[in-house]
């Protein structure tokens, strides 16, 4: 029975969601009795393998993770040069260093990880990172930095410590026991959080350790890794257990570490202008983490007399101005997924001297003047890609939604076919074409996925905006993550996000990305290989799905060639076999029915778009 609640032209685009969707005697491209072509099989997944081989030793399973370290030792090393070995090189790090990242959780390092300290046993004293989306690179240069610094972390620890001493055993009136704690913990400045520290204390000085990355969320990730490495409280779930094996109790490295960040230029230009006096985190810091345009603005102020180590992470979509000022002895590391040029160019131009390279294997190599890294995905990525059905009218931006709906519900369904709790609940990140449409589709999939899914939308109205909450729903999705679960918890499952917010985006746990008519083309392989990265990460349960849905307008076919090139680049694959086409399930798949007329209320309704 037809509800009467609901409009004429709502059933009229429901009767041609169903004709559209409806099983055709023939074919269509987009059919999955037709697929593109059969997809390859896939080449050796390092960053599962190494996901598969920590999950072995935390579980105390020691034979299989003998079986998977063979496996990724048998993976990689190709080319013949030199390769690190995956195991923490104990030499390399300061002991205290080596017991943080075990307690951490990071049993074992990626290939790149292990290659970034090997690199340091280099003659040469620049390196470049080279290794696909979500191989631990992040990590790799964050332990890099730590360890280049770890000389002068220790020394100011040593004044802070014999400072709190002397403020303990003045007379009444000093510094009491639970002030001289928090004077020895490590500090974590984020803009807008007022920690300034202890004015008792001496300052610190300038930076030790310097980070330029592109973007406020990119920032935002490596000063909390960067925090956390140095003895800052990690866990997601914000609880303070002092048995924990991550806890400020347990961290034996120096005391009173500063890590501050600066991600816009009116925060560098409040940096500068507090430097002047000789406070602020351009004078009162170990580790600076910075856009450039925090950089830029921070101008002369920016003391790097003491810098020992430079990294510009994402280097080809990062000014790299700050490593014309380094002195002369430090250590300058170029990282990326998709470097391409932007290694010759630092080159050229005298940033860097020509350097070591790494790749995602762990190979360390002598840079060459044709080591143009490719834009590379994690091999175990599966890629897909749907064509909403054509309304040829004005109701094809609710095809669109619709469609995009019913493949989200349905990752749902096959989740729940495989066995449910056995397998990772999926998860997605949604990519718009901008902002605005990231607000109008992030407002309909809530209310259609409403008790399935929570979705959160993040156009980036605000600097630092998607960092803060892909953060917050880490802490939020602790635990469990069945939908009243995360809801509670604040949390989502669901992330959509304008594309220009890909890069580097660390919304946890992802098992499928959707790449909403996007408009890619053949150029763009680059943007791809950021956007599909989001997934296949190290320590994620899962492969990843990406999934493209295209416009069926009459240019699709130059759309989907154009993708079919860009895969062919990112999954390392000459026949355009990797590929797969899916269709949307048809009105008559669903299990409710119900759910079907829901979905046209949720999706059609007119309606000012909201967060």
């Amino acid at each position: 029975e037809t509800p009467s609640a609901v409009p004429t032209s709502m059933l009229a685009l429901g009767a041609l969601l169903a004709a559209s969707y409806a099983p055709s005697p023939r074919s269509s491209p987009w059919s999955p009795a037709r697929r593109v072509q059969e997809p390859l099989l896939a080449e050796f997944d390092v960053n599962a393998a190494v996901t598969r081989l920590n999950a072995a030793v935390e579980r105390e399973d020691y034979a299989a993770a003998g079986r998977i370290k063979a496996e990724i030792e048998a993976g990689r090393g190709s080319s013949g040069a030199a390769v690190a070995p995956l195991v923490w090189d104990a030499s390399a790090l300061p002991a205290w260093l080596l017991a943080r990242v075990e307690d951490l959780g990071f049993r074992f390092p990626t290939p790149v990880q292990a290659g970034a300290l090997a690199a340091r046993r280099s003659a040469i004293r620049d390196t470049v990172l080279s290794a696909p989306t979500g191989s631990g690179k992040t990590l790799a240069f964050s332990v890099r930095l730590v360890v280049e610094v770890a000389e002068q972390l220790e020394e100011r620890a040593s004044l802070a410590t014999a400072a709190v001493s002397a403020l303990l055993e003045e007379a009444p009136g000093g510094l009491s026991p639970t002030e001289a704690m928090g004077a020895l913990s490590p500090a974590l400045l984020l803009p807008g959080r007022d920690e300034s520290g202890d004015a008792t204390l001496p300052a610190r000085g300038p930076p030790a350790g310097l980070v330029v990355a592109p973007t406020a969320s990119l920032a935002e990730q490596a000063a909390r890794l960067l925090h956390s490495l140095v003895g800052g409280y990690s866990r997601e779930s914000r609880t303070y257990d002092p048995g924990a094996k991550d806890s400020l109790f347990k961290f034996g490295g120096p005391k009173a570490v500063r890590v501050a960040a600066l991600f816009t230029a009116e925060e560098g230009a409040a940096a500068a202008a507090a430097a002047a006096s000789g406070a602020g985190p351009l004078r009162d810091s170990e580790l600076l983490v910075a856009t450039p345009a925090a950089v830029a603005a921070a101008g002369e102020s920016l003391d790097l007399s003491a810098l020992r180590i430079a990294c510009v992470d994402e280097a080809d979509a990062c000014d790299g101005a700050a490593l014309d000022s380094l002195p002369p002895a430090a250590s300058r590391v170029l990282v990326g997924a998709t470097l391409g040029r932007a290694v010759a160019t630092a080159v050229e131009s005298g940033r860097v001297a020509p350097p070591v390279l790494v790749d995602g294997g762990g190979e360390v190599r002598s840079w060459a003047e044709d080591d143009l890294a490719p834009a590379l995905c994690p091999a175990g990525i599966e890629h897909r890609f749907c064509v909403a059905p054509e309304s040829g009218d004005q109701a094809q931006a609710q095809l669109q939604l619709l469609a995009l709906a019913r493949l989200l519900r349905n990752d749902l369904r096959e989740w729940a076919r495989l066995g449910g709790a056995d397998h990772p609940r999926p998860r997605a990140v949604v990519f718009t074409s901008d902002a605005a449409a990231a607000v109008r589709v992030g407002a309909a999939l809530r209310d259609s996925l409403w008790g399935e899914q929570a979705v959160a939308t993040r156009a980036g109205e605000k600097d630092g905006e998607v960092g803060a909450a892909a953060f917050k729903s880490k802490r939020g999705n602790a635990g469990k993550d069945d939908f009243e679960s995360v809801v509670r918890a604040g949390g989502a499952s669901v992330l959509v996000v304008p594309r220009a917010e890909g890069r580097g985006l660390d919304f946890p746990d992802v098992t499928h990305v959707y790449c909403f008519n996007l408009g890619l083309g053949e150029g763009d392989a680059n943007e791809y290989a950021h956007l599909a990265g989001r997934t296949g990460r190290v320590g994620q349960a899962g492969q990843g799905i990406v999934t493209s849905v295209l416009n069926a307008d009459p240019d699709w076919p130059v759309a989907l060639s154009a993708l079919t090139a860009i895969v062919c680049v990112v999954a390392r694959d000459t026949t355009g076999r990797s590929l797969e086409a899916v269709a949307v399930p048809s009105l008559e798949e669903d299990e409710d029915v119900r759910k079907g007329l829901d979905d046209l209320l949720a999706l059609t309704e007119e309606r000012e778009p909201s967060e």
